[in-house]
């Protein structure tokens, strides 16, 4: 009887080890090589941007420009995991942030692999080099090459 308590004990310690493993669900994102080095993209191998004006826990991106940057969508059922959090946007849907950084698609970006809106509006590329945002300011680290004189980056909508 001890020895069937002794095993018995043993394989639900061993299950609980794997089950987390085994029901993790998978990151709403992944890494992938770009003429600009790591970015985030979608399951779909959209590019994915954060917006310079979001908070760690509010999207600012509303209203139309949520329709020119759709935010990355969760759902009741996704789990936040590590870096990845939930934020619930204005309109009560909910959105993926990563490291404090709400995520977004760009509706100019055609297939996956193209990374246009990179400086627009106030957007640039998700990299592999997001830092942890603080509860006020989600800032991300920008490099940008040497503006050529009379060419703008912005689309002038001005988000």
């Amino acid at each position: 009887m001890i020895k069937q308590l002794i095993a018995a004990g043993a394989l639900v310690a061993a299950l609980g080890m794997t089950l987390p493993a085994a029901y993790a669900a998978d990151e709403p994102a992944k890494l992938t090589d770009t003429s600009k080095g790591k970015v985030w993209v979608d399951d779909n191998g959209m590019t994915l941007y954060t917006f310079g004006k979001d908070t760690k826990t509010k999207s600012k991106c509303n209203g139309q420009c949520a329709v020119e940057w759709p935010p990355l969508a969760a759902t009741a059922s996704d789990q936040a995991m590590g870096k990845w959090t939930i934020i619930k946007r204005d309109d009560g849907s909910l959105q993926w942030s990563y490291s404090g950084h709400p995520l977004y698609t760009f509706v100019d970006d055609k297939k996956p692999g193209d990374i246009t809106g990179d400086g627009k509006d106030g957007f640039h590329l998700a990299t592999d080099k997001i830092t942890v945002a603080s509860a006020t300011t989600a800032k991300v680290k920008v490099v940008k090459p040497k503006a050529k004189t009379g060419m703008s980056t912005s689309s002038g909508n001005g988000y």
